[in-house]
């Protein structure tokens, strides 16, 4: 018996922590703002964890992937690493 992959059409929904981000971003209106810059605005009114750099940067790694999922009609966008300079991401 041989399985078929199907793909799924199925919506992803978003947790409460990629929808602040995604709102983050798409405030910007398309200007490219900085890891580091989003961290501080995300944990702006709460204490900011010890990992809060690797946390942003890996649940917007999959707001790449689930907005493309989704084909919402926009797109998360981020430069590369380039050596100790934060990463810059953008919405278009």
């Amino acid at each position: 018996m041989v399985k078929r992959i199907v793909a799924s059409t199925r919506r992803r929904e978003y947790t409460e922590n990629e929808r602040e981000l995604l709102d983050i971003l798409l405030s910007q209106k398309g200007l490219m703002i900085s890891s580091n810059d989003i961290v501080r605005l995300h944990y702006a009114r709460r204490r900011r964890p010890v990992n809060a750099n690797r946390s942003v940067t890996t649940v917007l790694n999959t707001l790449i992937l689930k907005t493309r999922k989704n084909q919402e009609p926009y797109r998360v966008r981020k430069s590369r690493r380039d050596g100790r300079n934060s990463i810059v991401w953008w919405s278009e």
